[in-house]
């Protein structure tokens, strides 16, 4: 099933980018260009959550208004980033004063960061820049952090019990629950300590977000419905 919405994304990107470059020239005319603008969505989860299948439901639910939403998550961003012509592309969409604003954050922001982290730092320049444009909806990738000082980045976090994970994980890898449980301890401890270590940012702090769902309780859909209230609620979409 990821397969088949990647598929369907990856054609979803190439127009979402071709669209983006047609509001350039508007966003000059308007002199509409200052950072975070637009409204875009970071989902945060545990390992074993559901991420993925969330991001797609909402991208459909927020689309149904005109405006389109597209979902991004490890490996449609990885396709971004490999397809040259396309990074560029994407580059190409932002404004003068956009591009300085996001030189300016890298300078002060990857000068104070540790080898270990400074390696991923086009990932997050290709981030940085699907959150400026809007419309987007950011799957993991630290998402969360390389965005959080722009005003209209609306940041979610998927939660789950050990057990409905473990379930959830044996069934898509084939794996026994065991050997289930037990890659999701260990990605989870993994993960935990590089933001921990070299970024100084805590991700299971629920502070640091703006809605928390628990996907045990709320099936894709259902979280895409909770996701789109509280962006209305906080004046990110209009009712």
């Amino acid at each position: 099933m990821q397969e088949e919405y990647r598929k369907k994304n990856y054609k979803s990107v190439i127009e979402q980018i071709e669209e983006w470059e047609r509001e350039k020239a508007a966003k000059l005319a308007k002199k509409d260009e200052l950072k975070g603008n637009y409204p875009f969505v970071t989902i945060s989860r545990e390992y074993g959550c559901g991420g993925y299948e969330t991001a797609n439901a909402l991208a459909e639910r927020l689309s149904e208004k005109g405006k389109k939403w597209v979902a991004f998550d490890r490996k449609v961003i990885e396709y971004l980033m490999e397809d040259m012509k396309i990074s560029r592309k994407l580059a190409e969409t932002l404004t003068t004063q956009m591009q300085s604003q996001m030189s300016s954050f890298f300078r002060e922001v990857f000068a104070n960061y540790p080898p270990q982290v400074a390696v991923h730092r086009r990932l997050a320049e290709t981030i940085r820049m699907l959150a400026l444009n809007g419309y987007v909806i950011i799957v993991g990738r630290g998402g969360n952090i390389i965005t959080r000082d722009l005003p209209k980045g609306f940041h979610v976090r998927l939660v789950a019990p050990m057990e409905w994970k473990t379930a959830r994980m044996a069934r898509l890898t084939g794996k026994k629950l065991k050997e289930a449980e037990k890659l999701i301890i260990e990605k989870s401890a993994a993960r935990e300590s590089f933001y921990k270590e070299y970024l100084k940012f805590d991700p299971i702090n629920p502070h640091h977000y703006d809605i928390v769902i628990n996907n045990a309780k709320f099936s894709a859909p259902e979280a895409a419905k909770l996701i789109v209230a509280s962006m209305k609620a906080k004046g990110f979409l209009e009712e």
